[in-house]
């Protein structure tokens, strides 16, 4: 996934079909599914890397197993 497609699904579940904002989600956990595990995971972000390239940019993110 991509930058740009992370701001398309936070302004989908950020605001109405209308356009107006929509904070019904702002709780919802963010949750990893491995279908080969069958297990969860919680996202934590962990930080972030620039380069001299923006196509190499880099946002981090660790994930941990839901108990």
């Amino acid at each position: 996934m991509n930058f740009h497609e992370l701001k398309d699904v936070v302004m989908i579940y950020s605001n109405t079909p209308e356009g107006k904002p929509d904070y019904s989600w702002d709780k919802a956990k963010i949750v990893l599914w491995d279908p080969i595990q069958q297990k969860e995971y919680e996202l934590i972000f962990s930080g972030s890397s620039k380069a001299d390239d923006p196509k190499d940019y880099k946002i981090h993110f660790n994930i941990k197993e839901k108990k």
